[in-house]
């Protein structure tokens, strides 16, 4: 896809946009809210309607502004003024009086902001000089408020007026607005214009030619001043998740959610259900002190990703997690960069967990594509300082008398008791509520019998033999509705028909585990002959399971 057209993508997301609130991810003081205060001064002139590298320099800006807003800390207070946006009856000089105060100086806001920025369309003149004396009147009165004014125009003034004489008039009558101007694809005279008018105003000038090039700018015009401004990944900031930093997937709720961590799967995605999880963990398994996380936006769709949340572990990825975070996304296409950041409170973690929460069409289903993590190894291998886990909600794993639930999961490893339900090791299906059931213990997992409530089978060992049983595990392929939830174990040493005692119930999580997908569920050791599992529930709404391969481990006992 050339530059072009992957501007014309994300072009088409902004006016598709029509609704949601910009991800706010930095904290802001009070003290901030207060003293700071930006006007962003757009051209709108007959010229902005001129291709540059990208597209039409119009929805160029446009686009680079939206991006840069979503940086901007909530607390900062920001405006829109824009001039020449309005149709031009007569002559051309009519819009030299056309310069409107879209959106006020304010801290609220921001979608108004937004909406105004997509609908506005290019006409007339460029009065910039006559724009800085109505926009002086836009910031608050008070001296100990920083006032800004960034400045984007694709040219010089052409109404008469000297912007760099209103300047000095201003100042002279102790009116101080620090001025950033951005000439975009300008001419040698622009550009000596706008870098006086920037140096004349205690400023910085700065020069875009393309679409990338104007974000970049854009930003770094914020950058210079806002304290707390979010940015970009720099190129020095690792990326703690990806496979080449030491990151690995631990668990996800569907196998194919471990490309959200490779790189040469950016822009694929994978189709998930509100409630999916991917937990990682970072090189050697160390701790992590993590300072925000990442993910993409490629272009405006109603199955992006919208809200998810991140939760924090120290000690394992299955139990221990507290809340980092509930953030969402704007549903547009960023130029410079496609990842929208979010930044955490520094918090440290062994494990992290990105949960899907909803997406921009409201329903349950929707599409994920990648994450980044940015952090540093934490100063110390432990929980956050005092002992305790993070502050935060804290995910239950939840257990009961007899019960056992993904805090006692553990991964199979590759050595152990022997799998004595195995038909190559001379286990068999005695009995079974369901005729196809030896498919349980035939070694493979692709294939399953649909169970419901109450439904069981009964395995027997090798020659009937008794045997001492110490676990079991059952497979979770991928989150699903229709996995096995929770089921009875039972261990008879008389025969399949009678004497059955209950070892426990057990509970899966609802996640595939990457490295190896069976969920192992361990228990007192018990001797029997047989082995029966009762099918209690299933993670959908009604009676239904699939049940898939059964192993059950244990030693086999010379009487």
């Amino acid at each position: 896809m050339n530059q072009r057209v992957a501007f014309q993508l994300r072009k088409r997301a902004f006016y598709l946009l029509l609704g949601g609130m910009l991800c706010l991810t930095m904290p802001t003081t009070a003290a901030q809210a207060q003293t700071k205060e930006i006007e962003i001064i757009l051209d709108c002139s007959r010229s902005m309607l001129d291709s540059v590298e990208g597209g039409k320099k119009l929805d160029v800006a446009k686009a680079s502004v939206i991006s840069v807003l979503n940086q901007i800390p909530a607390g900062v207070a920001v405006g829109l003024r824009v001039f020449s946006s309005t149709p031009v009856t007569g002559n051309v000089n009519e819009s030299c009086k056309d310069s409107l105060l879209l959106v006020p100086v304010q801290t609220a806001g921001r979608q108004a902001l937004i909406t105004k920025i997509m609908s506005i369309e290019a006409h007339g003149a460029t009065p910039i000089g006559y724009s800085l004396q109505e926009a002086a009147k836009d910031f608050s009165p008070a001296e100990e408020v920083q006032k800004t004014i960034i400045l984007v125009s694709d040219g010089a003034e052409t109404c008469g007026m000297d912007p760099v004489a209103v300047v000095q008039e201003l100042r002279s009558k102790g009116i101080i607005i620090l001025i950033h101007a951005i000439g975009f694809d300008v001419d040698d005279q622009a550009a000596q214009q706008l870098k006086t008018l920037a140096e004349t105003a205690g400023g910085t000038y700065y020069s875009a030619g393309s679409a990338i090039q104007l974000e970049e700018v854009v930003s770094k015009a914020a950058q210079a001043t806002v304290s707390g401004f979010t940015g970009r990944a720099q190129p020095k900031d690792m990326n703690l998740a990806a496979p080449e930093n030491g990151g690995a997937v631990v668990l996800a709720s569907d196998p194919k959610l471990i490309q959200m961590i490779n790189e040469g799967h950016l822009g694929k995605h994978v189709y998930v259900e509100s409630g999916s999880e991917i937990v990682v963990h970072f090189r050697d398994k160390k701790v992590m002190e993590l300072s925000k996380v990442a993910v993409p936006i490629f272009q405006t769709l109603e199955k992006n990703i919208r809200r998810f949340e991140i939760l924090v572990s120290v000690e394992s990825p299955t139990a221990g997690f507290t809340s980092a975070g509930t953030f969402e996304t704007q549903n547009a296409a960023f130029i410079a960069d496609p990842y929208q950041e979010f930044v955490l409170e520094p918090v440290k973690a062994r494990y992290m967990k990105l949960k899907a929460l909803s997406f921009w069409n409201e329903g349950r289903w929707g599409y994920l594509y990648a994450m980044k993590v940015f952090g540093k190894e934490a100063s110390d291998d432990g929980p956050q300082p005092g002992g305790t886990a993070p502050a935060g909600r804290t995910e239950s794993a939840g257990s009961g008398p007899g019960t056992y639930t993904a805090q006692k999961i553990e991964k199979l490893k590759p050595t152990g008791p022997t799998n004595l339900a195995l038909a190559d090791n001379g286990g068999k299906v005695v009995a079974g509520s369901k005729p196809e059931m030896d498919i349980l213990v035939d070694g493979k997992d692709n294939k399953y019998v649909l169970c419901t409530q109450g439904n069981e089978v009964i395995i027997g060992f090798k020659d009937n033999q008794l045997a001492e049983l110490t676990k079991v595990a059952v497979p979770i392929l991928k989150t699903q509705a229709d996995n096995l939830r929770t089921f009875e174990i039972q261990i008879s040493r008389d025969s399949p028909a009678i004497g059955f005692v209950s070892v426990g119930t057990f509970e899966t999580q609802n996640l595939a585990f990457l490295e190896n997908p069976y969920q192992e569920f361990t228990f007192d050791p018990a001797r029997g002959r047989y082995l029966k599992l009762i099918v209690k529930s299933g993670y959908g709404s009604g009676t239904w399971a699939q049940l898939y391969e059964i192993r059950v481990f244990g030693e086999l006992l010379t009487e």
